[in-house]
């Protein structure tokens, strides 16, 4: 699970992760191994920690320990990518709400927050300015 820095006094930070950390490399591999991957190289990843959304996260995660003790935290929580074209990242990760259905539009399903398990899906939603 993700750890909230010590030292946070910020509200949200967003540090560069060292490639030789074991979560860069994962989410590297991740990237690269999707279904149908494009071609590119990942330059850098960020780590987000948006205080609120961590500790609303925290939370539900205790709950959901309890309400399934025998679960182990990866079959809780899984990792998914998103892409909001229309919206610039930081009006994402500043937000204490953390993904606000206020800045979805109307998709396949209706206006909602769509995630993929495929980056290279989640890729062609991507923002750029």
């Amino acid at each position: 699970m993700l750890q909230i820095p010590p030292n946070m006094t910020e509200r949200f930070t967003f540090p560069i992760m060292d490639s030789s950390d074991i979560e860069y490399r994962f989410v590297n591999r991740m990237f690269m191994e999707s279904k149908g991957a494009f071609n590119f190289q990942v330059v850098s990843i960020n780590r987000l920690y948006n205080q609120s959304v961590q500790e609303r996260f925290r939370m539900e995660l205790k709950l959901m320990a309890r309400k399934y003790p025998k679960k182990q935290p990866t079959q809780i929580v899984k990792l998914l990518f998103h892409g909001a074209k229309a919206v610039q990242p930081e009006h994402i990760y500043t937000n204490e709400e953390g993904l606000d259905m206020r800045f979805s539009r109307a998709g396949y399903y209706g206006q909602g927050i769509y995630f993929a398990d495929n980056s290279n899906y989640s890729h062609a939603y991507a923002y750029s300015d």
